[in-house]
């Protein structure tokens, strides 16, 4: 689609605060929000998008017949 990721908003679990995210991140130009910490209304707006993510990626992969063990 030629478009880029922009501003990911991730919680503050260890997979998202570990030095070769940031670097990735830091390396792509990429700035990111973190969600504060132990507040269920802010994960819940994270946790929407990243639902709508990944209906995105179901549906692209519906449309190119692409297996769904990927």
């Amino acid at each position: 689609m030629g478009l880029c990721i922009k501003t990911p908003h991730t919680d503050r679990s260890g997979e998202f605060t570990s030095q070769e995210f940031n670097a990735f991140f830091n390396g792509n130009g990429i700035s990111r929000q973190l969600t504060t910490a132990y507040t269920p209304q802010q994960n819940e707006v994270t946790e929407r998008k990243d639902r709508t993510i990944i209906n995105m990626f179901r549906n692209m992969f519906s449309k190119k017949k692409i297996l769904r063990t990927f």
